[in-house]
């Protein structure tokens, strides 16, 4: 990765996320070797088929409310131990058991998104000292059966939503041989070091759920996190500003 200069050490002093690559129509050429091995993946035999999951996810029995067992119940899909390390101080802070309280109490009335073992997919698919690009989403997919913890990703046998088509049209255009795949699992992206983050770890479900919990405060959380790649690991992320 390419060292820090002093601009972007002076933006990522007053704003942390400015310094990871957000989407946008003309950095997606920064990940064409992902991008191309996502083309490889093969392809979903049910494409426009719910998996055998999404039922289910729909219907999840809610949970009890026990707040002594809040943190617990979140931080158990946590499972990659660089991520652990990089931010156990966080998780020990009020804050973050505010967040943990939160969806416990969410999930117990209502339907939330991803289940609760697949929050932190994005961290256990990518660990902290293989990430080579941040790509940073809003929140995640509100409707059944399309979030499993990885911005723009959904499981296989689910059609690539609206926002990933686009993504997909983009590499089209600016990479030559590019073929749209018929699905929309970026695991291997994940797996190459690009860390498919979400701004908010969890959403309602509902149409107009979008960004429900943005105020909970994953994204003081998600700040943490990008502030520990740039301290933590050398070089900087090479970004562009949202249109």
């Amino acid at each position: 990765m390419d060292r820090v200069t002093p601009e972007m050490q002076r933006s990522q002093e007053k704003e942390p996320k400015k310094a990871i690559l957000e989407i946008h129509t003309s950095c997606l050429s920064v990940w064409r070797s992902a991008a191309f091995q996502a083309a490889k993946a093969p392809k979903a035999k049910a494409k426009r088929a719910a998996p055998e999951g999404a039922a289910s996810v729909a219907k999840m029995p809610k949970v009890a409310v026990d707040p002594s067992k809040a943190l617990e119940e979140l931080l158990a899909g946590l499972q990659e131990p660089g991520w652990k390390e990089a931010l156990a101080a966080e998780f020990d802070k009020k804050y973050f058991a505010d967040i943990a309280h939160f969806v416990q109490e969410e999930r117990a009335a209502l339907t939330v998104h991803p289940p609760v073992d697949k929050v932190f997919s994005a961290f256990n698919e990518t660990p902290f000292e293989q990430v080579r690009v941040v790509i940073l989403g809003q929140d995640p997919y509100h409707e059944p059966g399309q979030a499993h913890g990885m911005c723009f990703s959904v499981p296989p046998g689910i059609e690539p939503p609206a926002s990933l088509k686009n993504i997909y049209k983009e590499l089209e255009t600016d990479i030559p041989g590019f073929q749209i795949p018929e699905h929309g699992f970026l695991l291997r992206w994940a797996q190459q070091g690009v860390l498919l983050l979400n701004a908010t770890l969890t959403v309602r479900e509902g149409h107009k759920e979008a960004n429900s919990h943005a105020k909970c405060g994953w994204q003081t959380f998600t700040d943490e996190v990008i502030r520990a790649l740039n301290e933590k690991r050398e070089g900087q992320y090479r970004g562009c500003s949202m249109s």
